[in-house]
């Protein structure tokens, strides 16, 4: 069977009429291509790389957000070779990543406007070069075929490329239109990274390949003043966006009712959130904070999904605010989760006992194991215990993801990672929670971030909780309360609480905050505290109020 991506592109060219397919959003200034458009330079660029690389090859493409990107990808598409989108190289942590990019995946050529120094012995072309030939003959290339390597932004640092086939795109595109309901009058507008799977996926793959149109912006503007993500739905009409739970959060917290002036919402009627943990407080804050510019409550859509499983596994249902559900713990303590929706009717997702291997009871916390056209082929160049599980009599091979997970009626909500799990003192605590407690009701750390992890002492393991916080908020009053509040929902005192500048501990491209490297940094010495920051006494371990941190 041949790619059902580039005959759905070759479709929309040949058919539609659409003026501005993709377009990339500026402050106001619009670049726009037609399928055809984008056709024609695909085939140059896949023409230029055929001269460089044979079909299968790796072609790693370094470029900012934008249209010369869109073109890359897809010439590496017609011509049958293998994507690797990556960020652009800036600063060491940046070149020691592409080094061990470039080393596991040997790729052919690199495609970059900028000199990259890790990279010598690779031929480098930049995207003007890209734009100087015609293709004479399209290599056949067929669904089973390997279109990208997806580089996942783990928190473990180490690079490793999720193996994603052609079949794999156009799968979970029919997943995504099916969760979304999209249709031709569907308008995406997306500002998520290009080399991280919500925005390769949700933004440049499946609009083209289901013909409606996407207008695309930078991450980095985004970052800058999150106020111009919506201004880009409210000037493109766009009716479909979204991003994980720290960008619906940015949105509130750095923004004012004079940059809503002139906002129109009305049109967006599916905000996706995903990525990250969902907080239920964020949803309500956004939603009524931007009513008054006609976002609609009802368009806040949470789902699932990783890089694993191409991207979505499950969501919805669209048009009603999502249910918060109250799940026990092993403490006699109950958590709120937000539902993440069912998932679409190529997908079939279980939970897993992590001990025993089983299918768990429904309301029972487990590992979410993923089945389906959408799981990928696993990991470039390793092998790896996730990809080709198994359950007793049930002849699908899964993929466990490494998520925690309940099963409430049909529906699934997210309750952490196996990985982060801590065990203090006997009582299983998941991190989501922590931060959850630091944060609540206190209306000066709305949206900042925190991590809280386990580290070695004496007594076995011990927790400690970095907060981000704004430097004049950081009293020893806060922090003393939030070690109390801790302890009093969770069974748990802190070893330490330490306070930090708003958005500086790590975070991977999605959004997440990559705990095992804020313990490295809390290990070494260097994470820069706003406090001075001591242990707790072994006497008030166990419940002390005078608590001294």
């Amino acid at each position: 069977m041949r790619s059902p991506v580039i005959e759905a592109l070759d479709r929309h060219a040949a058919t539609s009429r659409i003026v501005d397919a993709v377009s990339f959003w500026a402050d106001s200034a619009v670049e726009s291509l037609r399928y055809e458009e984008l056709v024609e330079r695909a085939h140059a660029a896949a023409s230029v790389l055929l001269s460089y690389a044979s079909p299968g090859d790796r072609v790693v493409l370094s470029l900012p957000a934008g249209l010369k990107f869109v073109t890359a990808f897809y010439g590496c598409l017609y011509a049958g070779l293998v994507a690797v989108p990556i960020s652009r190289v800036r600063g060491p942590a940046g070149q020691a990543l592409l080094r061990g990019i470039l080393e596991d995946c040997t790729p052919a050529v690199l495609v970059s406007d900028e000199p990259i120094g890790v990279a010598d012995g690779i031929p480098r072309i930049s995207t003007a070069e890209l734009e100087t030939a015609a293709l004479s003959s399209r290599p056949i290339v067929k669904s089973d075929h390997l279109a990208v390597l997806q580089y996942t932004s783990g928190s473990t640092g180490v690079p490793r490329g999720v193996m994603v086939t052609h079949g794999n795109l156009a799968a979970n595109s029919r997943a995504i239109r099916e969760a979304f309901r999209h249709g031709p009058e569907s308008h995406a507008v997306m500002w998520l990274p290009h080399y991280h799977d919500m925005g390769l996926v949700g933004g440049v793959v499946h609009p083209v390949v289901e013909g409606f149109r996407v207008t695309l912006l930078c991450p980095w503007k985004f970052m800058q003043k999150p106020i111009r993500w919506l201004r880009a739905v409210s000037e493109r009409r766009g009716t479909t966006s979204g991003g994980p739970n720290f960008a619906f959060a940015e949105c509130v917290r750095r923004t004012s009712p004079k940059d809503y002036e002139g906002l129109d919402l009305s049109t967006w009627d599916l905000a996706f959130v995903g990525a990250e943990p969902i907080r239920p407080r964020v949803l309500e804050t956004f939603a009524t904070t931007f009513a008054p510019a006609g976002f609609e409550r009802s368009a806040l859509y949470p789902c699932y999904g990783l890089a694993e499983a191409t991207l979505i596994v499950t969501g919805g249902p669209k048009g009603t605010f999502p249910e918060i559900h109250d799940i026990s713990l092993p403490n006699d303590a109950t958590r709120k989760v937000v539902d993440c929706g069912v998932p679409p009717s190529e997908t079939r997702v279980r939970i897993v006992d992590v001990e025993t291997g089983r299918v768990c009871p429904a309301g029972h916390e487990g590992e979410v194991w993923v089945a389906g056209p959408s799981v990928t082929l696993g990991y470039w160049g390793r092998d790896s215990p996730a990809f080709g599980r198994q359950l007793p009599g049930d002849p699908d091979t899964y993929l466990s993801t490494g998520d925690l997970g309940v099963e409430i009626g049909t529906h699934l909500a997210i309750t952490g990672r196996i990985k982060d799990l801590m065990i203090v003192r006997g009582i299983n605590v998941h991190p989501q929670d922590v931060e959850e407690t630091a944060v609540r009701g206190d209306a000066c750390l709305f949206g900042l971030c925190s991590a809280a992890f386990a580290i070695d002492a004496d007594s076995g393991e011990e927790m400690v909780l970095v907060q981000e916080v704004e430097e004049a908020d950081a009293t020893e009053a806060r922090r003393d309360r939030i070690a109390h509040e801790v302890w009093r929902d969770h069974g748990v005192r802190p070893r330490a609480v330490v306070f930090v500048k708003p958005r500086s501990l790590p975070r991977t491209s999605s959004g997440k905050v990559r705990r095992s490297e804020c313990r490295r940094l809390y290990e070494d010495q260097t994470l820069r505290p706003l406090l001075p920051s001591t242990a707790t006494t072994a006497e008030n371990v166990h419940g002390s109020s005078s608590i001294t941190l």
